[in-house]
């Protein structure tokens, strides 16, 4: 499935929320998309300076490890701050959609 840019946008604040949480072992299953998606996104946001550290491992599938929120990448959780009711909308649909598998 491709991701348009504003479920890119959703997905780089979704991801970003739960790295300035201290989540920093994410999987593509955690926001329910296909490995390609979560890797582009992932890389994305390594190269806005959004986080730091992103090394992927394979084991099963692919995850990023160690990765760490920057500066920038807080400035964009404040700036778009609104996203953060979107991302909760989106995870609903995510649930909605793996329970009609």
């Amino acid at each position: 499935m491709f991701l348009d840019l504003k479920q890119q946008k959703k997905l780089r604040y979704a991801i970003l929320k739960r790295v300035s949480n201290g989540e920093n072992s994410l999987y593509a299953k955690d926001f329910g998309i296909e490995t390609d998606n979560f890797v582009k996104v992932i890389k994305s946001l390594e190269i806005l300076g959004y986080i730091q550290n992103s090394d992927f491992y394979l084991d099963g599938e692919f995850e990023t490890t160690d990765a760490v929120i920057t500066e920038q990448g807080e400035q964009f959780l404040k700036d778009n701050s609104a996203w953060g009711k979107l991302v909760n909308g989106f995870k609903k649909i995510v649930k909605l959609n793996n329970s009609l598998k």
